[in-house]
């Protein structure tokens, strides 16, 4: 594995993107301190799916992305909808509801 598909490598680039350190990333998280986020970003240790997943909406990438399962930076479904306002949130919901009956149908 190259250093650009690493874990530690797209933790470290999103987080500089945003222009964080290591010590705010790691408060965003709940972290007491910043070794955590070091370790992760040098490949020494590997974040729990609950922080993965907490990344994944904090940078809004799919988790897949940070494991380096996509190369894309394709934000998720949720990031997405996590970002709309309620009205918005049931246009996207009746229409996804309608999309899947529609789905169902074609395929029985």
């Amino acid at each position: 594995m190259t250093s650009l598909t690493t874990f530690g490598y797209r933790i470290r680039k999103l987080r500089e993107e945003k222009n964080l350190t290591q010590t705010e990333l790691s408060q965003l998280l709940g972290m007491k301190t910043y070794t955590t986020v070091s370790k992760w970003e040098s490949d020494d240790n590997f974040p729990k799916g609950k922080d993965i997943k907490l990344l994944a909406k904090l940078f809004n990438v799919s988790s897949d992305y940070l494991l380096g399962l996509k190369s894309e930076r394709q934000e998720s479904i949720t990031s997405i909808y996590d970002q709309l306002d309620d009205s918005q949130k049931k246009e996207v919901y009746l229409f996804a509801k309608e999309k899947l009956k529609i789905n169902r149908e074609h395929n029985n």
